[in-house]
């Protein structure tokens, strides 16, 4: 017990100062940070990115009626992609990296969601594919890197009514996205580009993203 409170006091300690660097930022930028909670159910995990998104938009309403831009946190994303799919405002979008640019080994490639882009509209998206699928895969390997602009009222209901994938416990966005796209073939436009994305998906990122930035 005592184990368990000098932990939970740790973490809490860490959300603190987690917290005071973001206030930080939020002068300096002349920003406003908001903070949305996802409850987990009663579960011992959470149930994903889809989920996290639905209770966000719950928390934040104004979600649900207007447009919005989801990106991960351990990911260091490029002002142009950022810019490429603020400037989209007909359409939900995604940036769809090649591959081929994006500098990791062929064995991260099933980390990742694979893309297939039909006339510049996403058609399927298949999250993180085993070795055989990605060896048959003849069309030129784009993946996702989890970055969106989403239209709320489109995206909402299949946040919402996303089913929890059996082997992984969780809500995926790749699940959302697909049933929106076969409900609509042009729900998503996605964006390809030739850029490496600097991530921190592993302890030895750490590294290498402190060279990237000095």
């Amino acid at each position: 017990m005592l184990v368990l409170k000098s932990f939970i006091s740790l973490c809490l300690k860490i959300l603190k100062n987690f917290k005071n660097i973001l206030n930080l930022l939020e002068n300096r930028l002349e920003i406003s940070i908001n903070f949305a909670i996802q409850d987990f159910y009663g579960n011992s995990k959470p149930l994903g990115t889809s989920d996290a998104i639905f209770q966000t938009m719950n928390q934040y309403e104004e979600l649900i009626k207007t447009r919005f831009l989801v990106c991960n946190c351990d990911n260091l994303y490029s002002v142009k992609a950022i810019k490429t799919l603020l400037g989209e405002s007909n359409y939900n979008s995604m940036i769809a990296y090649d591959f081929d640019y994006l500098e990791f080994s062929n064995d991260r490639l099933s980390s990742f969601s694979l893309l297939n882009i039909e006339n510049n509209f996403l058609s399927k998206i298949i999250e993180k594919p085993d070795l055989k699928l990605i060896r048959n895969h003849s069309r030129k390997k784009y993946v996702s890197m989890n970055i969106f602009s989403f239209n709320g009222s489109e995206i909402y209901k299949h946040l919402r009514d996303c089913p929890i994938n059996v082997k992984r416990g969780e809500k995926e966005i790749a699940t959302a996205l697909q049933n929106m796209i076969l409900e609509n073939k042009k729900s998503v436009i996605a964006f390809p580009l030739c850029e490496h994305v600097p991530d921190l998906t592993y302890k030895d990122d750490l590294e290498k993203i402190n060279k990237f930035l000095n």
